[in-house]
């Protein structure tokens, strides 16, 4: 993620000893404000060193951090790399700054009792009950491996510390936060469009938290290509940003997006689905046959179902008790001959464990992974929450293989250079 290839040696010169080639880390300041000369680390040339000798009056003794390309390495290209490693190290910290701060205030707000380094996914505040995290993909585990293995990477460990320039040109990157890799992935947005999602703002809640999670995860992970797709009876792709309008609503078929992910995967890479919904299948045979071909295809998949409980608790029925069959359970005007029911909560309760029941089976079938929440302002955090734990666990495993690879090499070694005593 911040790899510099580029960088060789880094010394500390006086002022005096400049040479060209260089690029100034650490020193750069005049009364400790920025040089704007130096500002965005550019390859110090001699007209350089001459414009900012004649320009400032340098202490003779004063010095420098500078840090020189690798043999054979353009030292314009390393400065560019250090740019853009600078510009995603900027990145990192505001994620991190931005997520703990947002999370404090929605907490807060809330009046939830949550520690801001404890996931909210392994919380009270999701349904825990109906939480599918049985799979070989991002729930396996939620807080870490265990006490005397590695914990799983995590853009939100050591939250009171920010990643310094130092940090980034001395790799201390994993040991000091323990960051997920960016690996190669393809993940699919998928936003249910259906009528229903207009009740109590759900849609424009997503729209909302796919675009802020677009924005910065783009802009940090170069290797995450992000697809989006919005679905009711069909499913098209979208732009981003992502727009709360332009898609015509109806009921929720599945296996719609399913198949729209299924001929857009990537091969090679992984390919994660995040869905977005409030309602099971109305397509429910069909969206279970094309589930298993998700799961045989090792598309990782995760649904975060909305909190729904107290929308189910009416009902429009007919005058002779029988439930109006309408567009995604969705009547938009009462007839003389309908009415609301009112549903006691023992029935209520019979009624959302079927549902529940029917979104589990979904999720299961899929071989994925469930999350349904508890309060819906918890959406925007969760969704960071998912892709965080999604790239630590393949981070642990994308390290092992590394471990494995070197000691095999090192152990090939050994056997090449051994040689048998003389007799």
């Amino acid at each position: 993620m911040f790899k510099l290839d580029g960088l060789g040696n880094i010394r500390k010169v006086r002022w005096t000893s400049l040479r060209p080639g260089v690029v100034i880390l650490s020193g750069g300041t005049i009364n400790d404000y920025p040089i704007p000369e130096l500002t965005g680390f550019p390859v110090l040339t001699d007209s350089l060193i001459s414009e900012l000798s004649s320009r400032y009056q340098f202490l003779a003794g004063r010095e420098v951090v500078v840090a020189e390309a690798v043999y054979n390495y353009s030292p314009f290209e390393f400065a560019a790399e250090l740019r853009q490693s600078e510009q995603k190290r900027n990145s990192f910290n505001r994620l991190r700054q931005d997520f703990e701060a947002t999370k404090k205030m929605v907490l807060l707000n809330m009046g939830l009792d949550l520690k801001t380094d404890v996931p909210i996914i392994g919380s009270d505040h999701v349904d825990r009950e109906y939480m599918v995290k049985d799979t070989w993909n991002s729930f396996s585990y939620l807080y870490g491996l265990g006490d005397d293995l590695e914990p799983i990477p995590s853009f939100f460990h050591r939250m009171d510390l920010s990643l310094s320039l130092a940090d980034l040109v001395t790799n201390r990157l994993q040991e000091k936060f323990n960051v997920p890799d960016d690996s190669q992935v393809v993940l699919h947005l998928v936003v249910d469009f259906s009528r229903s999602m207009d009740s109590l703002g759900k849609l424009d809640l997503v729209v909302q938290t796919v675009n802020a999670f677009y924005s910065f995860y783009t802009e940090l992970l170069s290797n995450t290509t992000i697809k989006l797709y919005t679905f009711s009876d069909e499913c098209r792709p979208a732009l981003y940003p992502l727009q709360a309008a332009g898609v015509r609503r109806g009921n929720t078929a599945y296996a719609s997006f399913l198949k729209k992910v299924l001929h857009h995967k990537e091969k090679e890479k992984r390919n994660k689905i995040i869905l977005f919904t409030d309602g099971v299948p109305t397509d429910r045979s069909e969206a279970l046959k094309i589930a298993e071909l998700v799961k045989k295809n090792r598309i990782d998949y995760t649904q975060i179902i909305f909190d729904i409980k107290e929308e189910k608790r009416t009902e429009v029925v007919y005058a002779d008790g029988a439930v109006v069959d309408a567009v995604d359970n969705v009547v938009d005007e009462l007839s003389a001959d309908m009415l609301e029911r009112v549903l006691s909560d023992e029935d209520l309760d019979a009624k959302m464990k079927r549902i529940f029941n029917e979104f589990t089976e979904v999720a299961e079938t899929c071989g994925g992974n469930q999350i349904i929440l508890k309060i819906n302002e918890l959406l925007n955090l969760v969704t960071v929450e998912c892709y965080d734990r999604y790239l630590g666990l393949p981070s642990l495993a994308t390290r092992a293989e590394t471990v494995q690879v070197e000691k095999t090499r090192t152990d090939k070694q050994r056997v090449k250079k051994w040689t048998p005593p003389r007799m």
